[in-house]
């Protein structure tokens, strides 16, 4: 890719100084989320059903730490529901 292309975008050129664009990484607990909500999409996790971390991180090939990071952001987001030493679960919509 080159500067010029349109989806390469490391600066912003305004007026006659050019401003840097801050990149940031995804952390590995953000792709984590994203591919649980990707497998809700897609129905491959069900409405309801029950989020096993090990059973996550294995399939991922990720240690736990991510998949525990993700799903206390998608439980903050509402997308799962944890119970209190239960686990978390896809929630269901209605």
């Amino acid at each position: 890719m080159t500067p010029r292309d349109s989806t390469f975008a490391p600066y912003e050129k305004t007026k006659n100084t050019a401003r840097l664009n801050l990149v940031r990484a995804r952390s590995l607990a953000d792709q984590v989320a994203e591919s649980i909500v990707d497998g809700i999409a897609a129905r491959k996790l069900e409405p309801g059903q029950r989020i096993l971390e090990a059973e996550l991180s294995s399939q991922m090939e990720v240690s736990r730490m991510p998949v525990r990071e993700a799903i206390k952001t998608l439980v903050a987001q509402g997308i799962l529901e944890a119970t209190h030493h239960r686990g978390a679960r896809v929630v269901v919509f209605d």
